[in-house]
């Protein structure tokens, strides 16, 4: 006889019930206009669908200032935002911001235009993840006047010179603006900083870029004699300016224009250093504060990852005048397929973005008047130069005395 066995039969293991996923809290702050508020709450509702744990509070601030004065005052949470520089440089300068190389995988911000990483880069560290990017300018020409947009500065004043004739203009820009002056800088060799996020305007590369602007008006005398941003715009409008310096934000405005027949070009190659002139770009970006961890921590590197994704920034160029940063949003061939975005794509990536802490607002505005100076005839190149060096330097230390945070 078959002998029993004295074993226990095996009993089945028991089920483990998968434990809920810790709930995720976030609050995003945002200073969108409405219709673009209401787009990213669309957005924020296709991210959390597929987790209900997880829930992103979009608040809305109209200030850098006020929002840090709230999350000083204990008034906010806070948790992630999206904004300028300028803000990200006073939440970083708070502390209330963390590296964002500390949070995702490295070599996640190679997939982003390095003009738009650079404007809040700080040495080695990057404090905020680029959403879109926008402000430079870009060389319009009348198709009806110009056959060909200058590749150079030399043809450039040439064609400028032939075009010029009783009440039309050759070139027209917002010459009193430095913003307008930046690209010629960097095309004569220069830029507004050095590594350490100094002024850099008392150059030889400075006297040469204003010495540029000056002769456009007064030698070749190609430029309209008086010209802020409204003028300029309206002689290239009425076809009394064969070509004209505007803005990226310019393009949807003369789509519209039925009888205006246009096209866009590169900044021209500047003859005398062959070199290509780099505009400043600026742009938005998301932060993460430095007090989140944990699960919330995940939840925002994967919502962060989610808005800069190509579909979404390609999306957001048609609530926006801004390109995307995302390297694969702007070789999409949605992009690829407008000639006007192809171009000013390719700007973009020829600019260069100011880094964080060097505050291209202060620095532009010491460079108005003595720029306007020299545009009004009334001073030299050399001390235009050199008085923006100077009233950039007051500025930054005035800036540090008006600051009561440490200084790093």
């Amino acid at each position: 006889m078959p002998v029993p066995s004295v074993e226990p039969p095996l009993q089945p293991s028991p089920t483990v019930e998968p434990s809920a996923p810790e709930p995720s809290h976030l609050v995003l702050w945002e200073n969108f206009d409405p219709a673009q508020r209401e787009w990213l709450e669309g957005e924020m509702t296709a991210f959390q669908k597929p987790d209900l744990s997880i829930t992103v509070e979009i608040l809305h601030y109209a200030s850098g200032d006020e929002l840090i004065e709230r999350i000083r005052g204990g008034e906010a949470e806070f948790d992630l935002a999206i904004g300028h520089a300028a803000l990200v440089e006073s939440l970083r300068a708070e502390g209330l911001i963390r590296p964002v190389g500390d949070v995702f995988e490295g070599g996640f911000l190679d997939g982003f235009a390095q003009p738009s990483v650079e404007g809040v880069s700080r040495g080695d560290a990057v404090w905020g993840v680029p959403f879109s990017a926008g402000l430079h300018l870009l060389l319009y020409y009348n198709e009806k006047l110009v056959e060909e947009p200058p590749q150079d500065t030399a043809t450039m004043i040439i064609a400028a010179q032939e075009l010029t004739s009783g009440e039309r203009y050759g070139l027209a820009m917002n010459y009193r603006d430095p913003l307008w002056l930046v690209p010629w800088l960097s095309g004569f060799g220069g830029w507004l900083v050095d590594e350490e996020g100094q002024p850099t305007l008392d150059t030889a590369a400075m006297v040469e870029a204003l010495r540029f602007l000056h002769e456009l008006k007064f030698e070749y005398e190609v430029l309209p004699p008086e010209a802020d941003y409204d003028l300029a715009d309206k002689l290239f409008r009425e076809g009394k300016a064969a070509m004209l310096v505007n803005g990226h934000w310019a393009l949807a405005g003369y789509q519209e224009i039925e009888d205006l027949e246009w096209g866009v070009a590169l900044l021209p190659t500047v003859t005398e250093t062959g070199l290509a002139p780099s505009p400043l770009v600026a742009g938005q970006y998301f932060v993460i504060g430095s007090g989140v961890s944990g699960q919330e921590l995940e939840t925002a590197r994967a919502l962060v990852e989610y808005m800069t994704a190509s579909q979404r920034q390609l999306e957001w160029i048609r609530q926006s005048d801004t390109l995307p940063t995302n390297k694969q949003a702007l070789d999409d061939e949605s992009v690829h397929s407008d000639p006007l975005w192809q171009v000013s794509v390719a700007q973009m990536l020829a600019g260069r973005g100011a880094s964080l802490g060097s505050n291209p607002t202060m620095l532009l505005e010491a460079m108005r008047e003595p720029l306007e100076a020299v545009m009004a005839d009334l001073m030299a190149p050399t001390e235009a130069a050199r008085q923006m060096q100077e009233r950039a330097e007051e500025m930054l230390e005035f800036q540090k005395l008006d600051d009561p945070r440490p200084q790093d």
